[in-house]
C-alpha cells in the first residue's frame, strides 16, 4: 500500500426509503430537488408541491416497498460495491470508499464526513449511473458543490466520471453478467 497516496472515493447513487416511514420524506427530498422539478417560478411552488405529491404517493409507493420487504435494497448494495471496490484499491493505495445517496441517509454531507476522516489527497467522484442525466449525476454533483469546502486543512485534488456509459470496459463488464445470467436460463 502506497502511504503517499491517500485516495477516497465517492459512489453516488440516488438513494431509497429504509423503512416505510422514511416513504414519504424520501420522496419529498426528490421532489424538492430543483434537478428534478424545474419550472418557471418552480422555486415558488417547488416545496409545496413536492409535499403534495410526497404526501399523496407515499401510502401506494410505500406499498410497494413493503412488496420487497419494506424498505429499498439500494443502500445495502451500494455498501457493497463501496466495500469490494475498497478492497481492491487498498492493494495499492491508501484508499477509502464512501457512499453519497441523494434523497436519503448517507446523505453527501454524511460522507464528506466520513472522508474528512480520512484525509484524502485525491478524490473520485464516481456516480453510479452510467451515463449522464441532468437529474441523476446532474444532482448529485449540483449537491456536492453545494456542501463540499476545501479548507485550509484538507484541499484534496477533485476528479470527476461524469460518464461511461460508451467505456469497452464497461461493456464488457454488462455482456458478461447478461450472459452469465441467459446461460442459467433452463433452455425451453
Amino acid at each position: 500500500m502506497s502511504a503517499t497516496r491517500r485516495i477516497g472515493v465517492v459512489l453516488f447513487q440516488l438513494g431509497g426509503p429504509d423503512s416505510i416511514d422514511a416513504v414519504e420524506p424520501f420522496l419529498y427530498n426528490l421532489f424538492s430537488d430543483p434537478d428534478i422539478i424545474d419550472f418557471p417560478l418552480a422555486s415558488i411552488a417547488r416545496r409545496p408541491l413536492a409535499r403534495l405529491i410526497a404526501k399523496s404517493r407515499a401510502r401506494h409507493v410505500g406499498r410497494h416497498y413493503a412488496d420487497i420487504g419494506g424498505r429499498s435494497p439500494i443502500l445495502e448494495l451500494t455498501l457493497q460495491q463501496a466495500a469490494a471496490l475498497e478492497r481492491v484499491l487498498r492493494t495499492t493505495f491508501d484508499a477509502r470508499v464512501v457512499v453519497a445517496m441523494r434523497y436519503w441517509h448517507p446523505f453527501t454531507n454524511e460522507a464528506i464526513a466520513k472522508l474528512q476522516e480520512h484525509q484524502p489527497t485525491e478524490l473520485v467522484l464516481l456516480p453510479l449511473y452510467p451515463q449522464y442525466s441532468k437529474t441523476t449525476t446532474g444532482s448529485s454533483l449540483n449537491e456536492w458543490n453545494q456542501v463540499f469546502r476545501p479548507s485550509a486543512t484538507w484541499s484534496p485534488q477533485v476528479h470527476i466520471v461524469r460518464e461511461y456509459h460508451d467505456d469497452p470496459d464497461f461493456i464488457h463488464s454488462v455482456v458478461a453478467v447478461v450472459n452469465h445470467s441467459l446461460a442459467e436460463i433452463p433452455h425451453l
